[in-house]
C-alpha cells in the first residue's frame, strides 16, 4: 500500500525546456547574441548528454556547469564568456517555472491522499524558488534535492537519506514519479520503490529498467495512486 509519494521536478512537474527557452531568449537578447530556434535545439542536445553523464557518475555537476555553455557556444560558433553565461542562465532560469501539462491537476489529486516530497538532482535554492514561483511548493512536505541530500539519484545513498527524513516508511510504501529512466526508474527500482515513468513522448518501454507503471499524461497517475 502506497503511503507517500516522491516526485521529480524537471520535466515531470516543471517543463525544463520551455523554461530554458524563455531564459535563453532573454539573456541572448540582453547581450545582443544571435538567437533562433536552433539555439534551444543545441542547448537541449548538449544539456541532455551532460545530465546523462552526471546520472552515470561520469562527471560532477560543477564539471557540467563548466562544460554546458562552453560546448553550446562552440557548436553555435558564438564567441562569449561561457562561465558568465552559465551563471546568468541559472539565475534567470530560477525565476521561470513553466508547468508540465496537468501537473497542477495531479498535485491537487495527490495532496489530500499522501505526503508529497520532491526528488531532484538540482540545487535546493534553485528548485525552491521555482516551486514558489509556480505556486507548487504548498503541496510538498519537504524538498529533497541532491545538494541537500548529499547524493545524486540513482544512488542508494540518495534514497537512504530521503527515507530517513521522511519518517517511518518502507521502500515499497513509496511511489516515485519521474521522467528519467536513468535517475528515477533505475534508482527507484533498485531501492524497492514503486516507480511511475512519465513518458510523454511515448517511447518504447525498456526491459531494463522496467517501471512498475508508465504514463504519457500526468492525469493517468490519478488511475494508479
Amino acid at each position: 500500500m502506497i503511503k507517500a509519494v516522491l516526485i521529480d521536478i524537471d520535466n515531470t512537474l516543471l517543463d525544463f525546456i520551455k523554461s530554458s527557452e524563455k531564459a535563453i531568449e532573454q539573456i541572448f537578447f540582453e547581450r545582443g547574441l544571435p538567437y533562433d530556434s536552433h539555439v534551444i535545439e543545441v542547448f537541449k542536445e548538449v544539456n541532455d548528454k551532460l545530465w546523462d553523464q552526471i546520472e552515470r557518475s561520469e562527471i560532477t555537476k560543477p564539471e557540467m556547469y563548466k562544460l554546458r555553455w562552453k560546448t553550446v557556444l562552440e557548436k553555435l560558433n558564438i564567441s562569449y564568456d561561457s562561465d558568465e553565461l552559465e551563471t546568468v542562465f541559472r539565475s534567470t532560469l530560477s525565476g521561470i517555472a513553466e508547468p508540465v501539462d496537468n501537473a497542477y491537476e495531479m498535485l491537487e489529486y495527490l495532496y489530500p491522499k499522501y505526503p508529497l516530497y520532491t526528488a531532484s538532482n538540482s540545487s535546493y535554492e534553485h528548485q525552491k524558488k521555482r516551486l514558489i514561483k509556480s505556486d507548487m511548493i504548498k503541496y510538498f512536505t519537504d524538498i529533497f534535492v541532491s545538494e541537500k541530500v548529499g547524493a545524486l539519484k540513482p544512488a542508494k545513498e540518495y534514497f537512504d537519506k530521503c527515507l530517513s527524513l521522511m519518517g517511518d516508511y518502507t521502500p515499497n510504501e513509496i511511489a516515485l514519479i519521474g521522467d528519467s529512466l536513468a535517475a528515477d526508474i533505475t534508482g527507484g527500482n533498485n531501492y524497492g520503490l514503486k516507480t511511475i515513468w512519465f513518458n510523454p513522448d511515448k517511447l518504447e518501454i525498456p526491459d531494463y529498467p522496467k517501471p512498475d507503471y508508465t504514463v504519457s499524461s500526468l492525469l493517468e497517475v490519478l488511475n494508479i495512486l
